[in-house]
Formats: C-alpha cells, sequence, structure tokens
C-alpha cells in the first residue's frame, strides 16, 4: 500500500514548521500544526471548524496563549525542527481517517479528526470548552448540519470567572448578609 500525503496537508506541515519555529519550539507538535492548517486557511479543515461556529482567530489566540515562548527559534535553526511524538500520532491518525474513507492520502480534513484525538493540546482544550466533540468534527467534514441546540455556549475563562466571584463575595461582605448565619 502506498500512503501519499495531499499536497494540501504538504503545506500545512510547512506552515506547521514555521509556526514551531515563531512559537520557540524545535519540537512541533499537534497545535503547530493545527496553527499550520489555520494559516493555510482555505482548506476542509478549517471549513469543518466555521461550519461548527469556531472562529480562527479566537482558536488561534487560544493556541498561542498555551504554546507561545518568549523567543522565537531563529531562522538558521529551522532545519532543526523536528516532529514531536504529538504531531507523529496525529499525523498516523489522519493515514487512519484517509484509510476509512478508501483513500490513501489523507488532507487537512483527516488531519483535523486525528488532532481531535491526539493527546492532551490547546487545541483540545479548545474544543471541549466549546463542547465540540470528534462526532461533531466528523459530522461538519462530511458536511452534515450539525444542530444548533448540540453547540454548547463557550464557557467563560477562569480569570472571568475569578473576578465575578470576587465582585459578588465583596458585594455579600459589604452586605453584611453573611454575618446573619454566623450568629447561631
Amino acid at each position: 500500500m502506498e500512503i501519499t500525503v495531499s499536497p494540501e496537508l504538504e503545506a500545512i506541515i510547512a506552515k506547521a514548521r514555521d509556526e514551531a519555529m515563531r512559537t520557540g519550539h524545535y519540537g512541533l507538535g499537534v497545535d503547530h500544526l493545527v496553527l499550520g492548517a489555520l494559516r493555510h486557511s482555505d482548506n476542509r479543515f478549517c471549513k469543518a471548524l466555521g461550519a461548527l461556529g469556531i472562529s480562527m482567530e479566537e482558536l488561534k489566540e487560544h493556541i498561542d496563549a498555551q504554546v507561545f515562548r518568549p523567543s522565537p527559534v531563529p531562522f538558521n535553526d529551522g532545519d532543526r525542527i523536528g516532529l514531536a511524538h504529538s504531531a507523529l500520532s496525529a499525523l498516523n491518525l489522519s493515514i487512519y481517517e484517509a484509510l476509512k474513507e478508501g483513500s490513501s492520502q489523507p488532507g487537512p480534513e483527516h488531519l483535523l479528526i486525528a488532532a481531535s484525538r491526539c493527546g492532551k493540546c490547546a487545541f483540545q482544550d479548545f474544543l471541549s470548552s466549546r463542547g465540540i466533540t470528534t462526532a461533531m468534527l466528523e459530522d461538519a467534514v462530511a458536511g452534515k448540519n450539525v444542530p444548533q441546540k448540540a453547540r454548547k455556549a463557550p464557557l467563560p475563562n477562569a480569570d472571568d470567572i475569578a473576578r465575578a466571584l470576587e465582585a459578588e463575595l465583596r458585594r455579600v461582605m459589604a452586605s453584611g448578609a453573611y454575618k446573619s448565619g454566623m450568629a447561631s
């Protein structure tokens, strides 16, 4: 059996290498593959995410916040960028996803499904926080409509929750309401 990477997936991998360098990593991981797909932009990976109401800019910002290091990899070290175990797993799974469809050429859509199944990463955190499952991604890739009720509203981030809780606790403390239950 011969496996070939689609030209689109090849371009995504090249852009992922650039993303690893930009974010300061010598090991290209799943999140870099996702960033590469976002940078490539006109592909079934991004179209499926868009069909689920995902903002590409929001996803990029989320991943950047988790993987960005203070210093990029110097341009002359570009040949030292290698695939991390997580990226190898994602690319292997993308081949499996393509084979399930009867194709020996994995593309961006197969990478999307594979990345959603790989180990812990910022991409999975993002999907999880929005209630997006692998099954929903598969439906979006297949062009099936995802029911609106299946979509969950994004959860607020921990800092927003902490600020809201702090404001509410300040209000409660200022009102003295907490004292009424303590005297008994």
